[in-house]
């Protein structure tokens, strides 16, 4: 295998009856991470030689020639460490590395975003233009890094690249500052531009904002707490509603997106189930669709979206005690939401409050990072950017008996839309719609006479009126004539005649009467 470094791969190959079994054998050098103040921090660079005219994307362990390259890293870090940040940069654009990252035990902990296609094609992106990144929590002192570059059609190398390797000792990576062009202490209206601050992590300047979005949500939040007395707790996973130590009805609008999470004290294991408002208090059809903590935990978290409106149904319940005569004792805590997510890949977002009705909003904002480090807040403020309006209905007053032609009138203090309908009791007909004047006429004689209300809706997109008055409709309408009855009879064609010619003055007269 040509152009690895700084280390150097052979392959084991064991016969087994079935197949060859081949393993790469690292012989390489611990590198040791280096602290982002530090002088030593490592930056290793090489480059990378393969063939041209091959297939790409493909992952063999160095078998064939079109599988590309692969280098291993050593990586040692201190015990003292909190992460483990790596970067793979270059400027060449037609250069995809895949990286994947192992424990000292050979355990795969964490791979670059890249999707095995199948016989032995892999699709991969980068994490962003010009780089490959990774972070992890640290757990152990030693970590493999296996970088994997399959050749692009037509790219011939070598190919430079550089690779840095951080280790961090921070108790927490803060988020960056957020700050909004208005004050949401006060009413908000108009355009709101909200910005995160870079981050200024002197231990970690690789890290950047990639992308900020914010979550426009009314809704609704609250906790509930109990403690259940041991001697009334029902050991084992419920089979039936009767076996539930506990239930919570709360109240939630379709379309929201509800939060939940159980905590309780004490060595015990517990479960939630949710039922909506349209199905049976049957478990299995619980909306988290899982749940069980793992025994000795003392949390569990779920999330739903309610599809309709309605009170759903919390089931708690206690499944396992690891020690005997301990008390439930938990508190549910929820947060519920509904409105639009909007995202700009910078690190700043505007949003139009004249979009929304007037009212109290949270914002969910969301910072998202090229290390895929995600950070969020949230903040409370007011929208008031419409002011009601007015209407006055002209005509009808109310009252009348109308027919034929019907002019309805009305006035409204700024634009606005109409819907007209016609509601005979239970029995409703939608007349108009979208009128932008502030008349509508109709021929009432295609409608039943009889009582009715005359119903207009005037909006302005944002607030609805209803105006609504009772009239008469009396059409003159013509009446049926009524039924011929025939009659068989041999009646004789002569008298028959006679018979037409002395009552035909009277067929007249009734004809004129008409």
């Amino acid at each position: 295998m040509s152009g690895t470094w700084p280390c150097s791969a052979v392959s084991l190959k064991i016969s087994t009856t079935s197949s060859d079994i081949r393993i790469p054998i690292l012989l390489a050098t611990e590198i040791d991470a280096g602290y982002a103040d530090d002088a030593s921090i490592i930056q290793p660079k090489g480059d990378l030689v393969y063939d041209i005219a091959q297939s790409y994307g493909t992952f063999d362990w160095g078998y064939r020639p079109e599988c590309g390259d692969y280098n291993f890293y050593r990586i040692s870090v201190p015990d003292n460490a909190t992460n483990l940040a790596i970067q793979v940069s270059w400027e060449d654009y037609e250069f995809y590395p895949d990286l994947f990252l192992f424990n000292q035990s050979g355990h795969l902990l964490k791979t670059s975003d890249v999707t095995y296609l199948g016989g032995g094609i892999y699709d991969s992106s980068t994490s962003e233009i010009g780089s490959q990144n990774m972070i992890i929590d640290t757990n152990d002192e030693i970590y493999t890094l296996l970088m994997h570059v399959a050749q692009f059609p037509f790219v011939a190398g070598p190919v430079d690249f550089t690779v840095t390797i951080r280790y961090l000792t921070l108790d927490e990576i803060e988020g960056p500052g957020i700050s909004f062009s208005q004050d949401i202490d006060s009413t908000v209206g108009g355009s709101l531009d909200i910005t995160a601050s870079s981050f200024d992590i002197a231990e970690f300047p690789e890290l950047d904002i990639s992308s900020i979005g914010v979550g426009v949500a009314q809704g609704s939040n609250g906790t509930r707490s109990n403690t259940i007395s041991n001697t009334n707790l029902i050991e084992g996973v419920p089979s039936s509603i009767s076996m539930i130590e506990d239930e919570i009805l709360l109240e939630f609008d379709q379309g929201e997106v509800v939060n939940l999470e159980l905590t309780w004290k004490g060595l015990l294991d517990a479960d939630m189930y949710v039922i909506s408002p349209v199905d049976s208090n049957v478990l299995t059809n619980d909306l988290l669709a899982g749940h069980g903590a793992r025994p000795g935990g003392q949390a569990e978290h779920g999330s739903f979206g309610a599809t309709v409106q309605g009170f759903y149904t919390i089931f708690i319940d206690f499944v396992l005690a690891g020690q005997a005569g301990i008390d439930f004792e938990y508190t549910l805590s929820w947060e519920s939401r509904q409105g639009p997510n909007l995202i700009a890949i910078s690190n700043s977002i505007t949003i139009d409050t004249a979009l929304f009705p007037n009212g109290e909003y949270v914002l969910f904002v969301t910072i998202d990072t090229n290390f895929a480090l995600l950070f969020d807040d949230y903040a409370i403020t007011e929208f008031f950017n419409h002011n009601d309006f007015t209407v006055e209905l002209i005509n009808p007053t109310g009252g009348e008996s109308l027919d034929g032609d019907i002019d309805i009138q009305w006035s409204a203090s700024v634009s606005v839309e109409a819907d007209i309908y016609l509601d005979y009791g239970e029995t409703e007909f939608q007349i108009a719609s979208s009128i932008v004047s502030d008349s509508f006429t109709f021929d009432s004689k295609i409608y039943p006479n009889g009582d009715l209300v005359i119903r207009i809706s005037l909006t302005n997109g944002i607030y609805v009126h209803e105006l609504a008055v009772s009239v008469t409709i009396d059409n003159n309408l013509p009446s049926t004539l009524p039924p011929i009855v025939t009659e068989n009879t041999n009646l004789n064609l002569n008298f028959l005649f006679i018979l037409i010619g002395l009552t035909g003055l009277v067929f007249a007269k009734r004809k004129f009467n008409l």
